[in-house]
């Protein structure tokens, strides 16, 4: 607050939001996935920020195959891939 003692006192008030770029936690996020077919596949991604940052996760190839869902939390997007084979595999951004 600035403030100028004068008959009235005369003041302004500022505010100041701090904003921190996202960073994903490499410790806390999954790198890569060895399973067998038939198996389920879980990928891991936290983030943090201010405002905290939305994550998601995407398919290299924009084919929708197989089963999959996804999962978000504070500050953590989970995608879980069901029944996986080798016609479905691809890499998840």
């Amino acid at each position: 607050m600035c403030q100028v003692n004068s008959e009235p006192m005369l003041y302004r008030r500022g505010h100041l939001d701090v904003v921190l770029p996202p960073t994903i936690s490499d410790k806390m996020s999954t790198d890569s996935v060895s399973l067998l077919e038939g198996q389920k596949a879980e990928f891991v991604c936290v983030a943090d920020g201010i405002p905290e940052p939305d994550i998601s996760w995407k398919r290299k190839q924009h084919k929708k195959k197989g089963s999959h869902k996804h999962i978000r939390k504070q500050s953590k997007c989970i995608i879980l891939l069901f029944d996986i084979d080798r016609s479905n595999y691809s890499t998840s951004l």
